[in-house]
């Protein structure tokens, strides 16, 4: 997000992605290919796959139950149901469904077989057995779609985005109608910081979805994340808008509503439209996803007492939960906490605070997987470095956190939208270290790839004036401004930029 906010997927939430990537993946050409004796149930299927790919969840459910009924030894529809169950949050019943997809597998293909299996060791958690299976499977079937598909998000998550991209050129050679395609391109553009062609592969992508008899939700969303991590806000909030007239309870448009009104300023109704989609979140099982949104928000806003709040008690809540889907949010909420911490004055307990951030990092740096994805660990990096810094400034030793960040910043191959929260600290720490034009380089470094970001802009505008240089000072301030012109009264960095402008132009 265009915040800055943006910390590593653990390995257990991106194996949820890629288990997302294959539901998707069942349809079209992909689903001549499944093995059942029914016609009717073979009918069923395809329309759930097709659901799928439309990310209409319950549709595509009730789909798979009807093909299921017709044969209720089709693997492969048990398979997809389970995949839909479990984004649903119906976790004992994909569990049951995976179950009957991998006794049944046997009157299958052996293609359909090994993904099965694979799938059914990753909702076992057992990682070494899916990744002998996927060997097995990438050996035998190369050229295979499920195989494709799988093998461009290994390689995106291992920043190896030359062989994601031959991988998704050779599924459109494979089959032109696989339009999803041009949706999983665009956000492989989205990882390499390549907007300009993110946004021409996701609109291709709206398109060729676009139906008036069956309007899609997705691409709408999709395109919309591509304006939000460029900065084109006013554009993204009109395209999870239209995602959610479409499909209201589309929560991920929801979610991406509120984060890009409170990147906007506009807190209140970031609060409010996600407070309307929390039932749906907890429907799911997925509440952390929803804490950790209502987290940023209060941290965007600097609203250090009630980050506090919100991260401590999500912290004490999320003990009872399982631990691996846990995670990612409890790395963000200490981040979180620790930052609202320093900021209050509590340094001790912010130290105490750290340690506990170093025992969650290390955590994920040990797991299994953890080591397979190399983003996640330059994520770790980058956010322990930016931490340190953070704890300098704290101190009054601003300069002595800048060497390690600038180097993590700079040997990272992350996207700018990915960099730009770490920018902010090190444009920070070299201002309060007596440097405002090194304080506006590094925030420009960002504001080349997202011009509009309002907190890069605003600190640039600070770190100008600091330096004596008004024209650019009054540019990004401006630019701050225009972004946050619908922020909420009252917003503590607007008026501070009004302060700044009222100085760099005093009334006559």
């Amino acid at each position: 997000m265009n915040s800055g906010i943006n910390l590593a997927r653990t390995p257990f939430c991106a194996l949820l992605a890629v288990i997302a990537i294959c539901c998707l993946g069942a349809c079209e050409q992909e689903a001549r290919e499944v093995t059942t004796a029914s016609d009717l149930a073979f009918a069923c299927y395809e329309d759930g796959t097709g659901s799928i790919e439309r990310f209409q969840l319950e549709k595509g459910r009730q789909c798979f139950i009807e093909a299921l009924e017709h044969d209720p030894d089709f693997s492969m529809a048990w398979a997809q149901l389970a995949i839909v169950q479990r984004q649903l949050g119906e976790h004992e019943k994909a569990q049951d469904s995976i179950t009957r997809a991998y006794t049944t597998r046997t009157n299958a293909s052996e293609v359909e077989s090994l993904y099965i299996a694979r799938l059914h060791a990753l909702f076992q958690r057992d990682s070494e057995e899916a990744d002998a299976v996927w060997e097995t499977l990438r050996e035998r079937y190369p050229d295979h779609p499920w195989v494709l598909r799988l093998r461009a998000e290994f390689a995106k998550a291992d920043h190896d985005f030359e062989t994601a991209h031959a991988c998704y050129d050779r599924l459109l050679e494979l089959d032109p109608d696989a339009v999803a395609v041009h949706n999983l391109k665009g956000y492989l553009y989205l990882s390499q910081g390549e907007y300009d062609e993110a946004v021409q592969s996701l609109q291709r992508y709206a398109y060729y979805t676009e139906d008036d008899d069956n309007p899609q939700a997705n691409p709408h969303d999709s395109l919309g994340e591509a304006y939000l991590y460029i900065g084109r806000y006013d554009e993204a909030i009109e395209e999870f808008k239209a995602a959610l007239q479409i499909d209201p309870a589309f929560m991920w448009s929801a979610r991406n509503l509120s984060t890009a009104l409170s990147i906007t300023g506009q807190n209140r109704a970031a609060v409010k439209v996600l407070k309307h989609i929390q039932p749906l979140f907890k429907e799911r099982q997925m509440m952390s996803w929803w804490h950790m949104t209502r987290s940023e928000i209060a941290l965007r806003a600097e609203d250090w007492p009630g980050l506090l709040e919100l991260t401590t008690a999500d912290i004490e809540r999320l003990s009872a939960d399982d631990e691996h889907e846990r995670m990612e949010y409890e790395l963000f909420a200490r981040y979180a906490r620790t930052m609202a911490l320093l900021e209050s004055g509590n340094l001790a307990t912010a130290r105490e605070s750290l340690l506990e951030l170093g025992a969650v990092a290390q955590r994920l740096h040990d797991s299994k997987s953890a080591g397979k994805y190399q983003r996640t660990q330059q994520m770790l990096e980058v956010h322990e470095a930016m931490m340190l810094s953070r704890f300098s400034r704290a101190e009054g030793t601003p300069a002595e956190g800048i060497p390690r960040l600038e180097t993590a910043m700079t040997t990272a191959s992350l996207s700018p939208h990915e960099l730009a929260w770490p920018a902010y600290e090190l444009a920070q720490a070299y201002l309060e270290a007596g440097q405002p034009e090194s304080s506006a380089s590094t925030a420009g470094r960002i504001l080349e790839s997202t011009p509009t970001s309002p907190s890069l802009n605003f600190m640039a505008a600070k770190a100008w004036a600091r330096a004596g240089d008004r024209d650019r000072a009054l540019q990004h301030l401006q630019t701050f401004l225009d972004v946050m012109r619908n922020a909420d009264a009252g917003n503590r960095q607007v008026e501070e930029a009004t302060s700044l402008l009222q100085r760099l132009v005093p009334r006559s």
